[in-house]
């Protein structure tokens, strides 16, 4: 009498399946996180540009082009407006 190849075993078949399975739900989470990472990312950079531009054109409504370019130079020779930069 000849053995089942390993192959042919319920055990096998439902290892592969299950296998199958796990790869296919880690993957799916795997992609869920990145667009969500990304997604949120976006949003973040795109408000942070909005308040920024809302708040450079308060300069120059209140002062004109000489305060916008002073609230400008003040800006890049701060260390705070690094912290937006990705």
């Amino acid at each position: 009498m000849k053995l089942p190849s390993r192959v042919d075993t319920t055990s096998f078949k439902l290892s592969a399946l299950y296998l199958s399975l796990f790869l296919f739900s880690f993957l799916a989470v795997g992609v869920t996180v990145y667009f969500l990472t990304v997604h949120t990312l976006e949003q973040q950079i795109k408000n942070s540009i909005t308040t920024e531009a809302i708040r450079l054109t308060a300069e120059y409504d209140s002062g004109g082009i000489s305060e916008l370019k002073n609230e400008i130079n003040e800006i890049e020779s701060s260390a705070s407006h690094t912290l937006h930069e990705y």
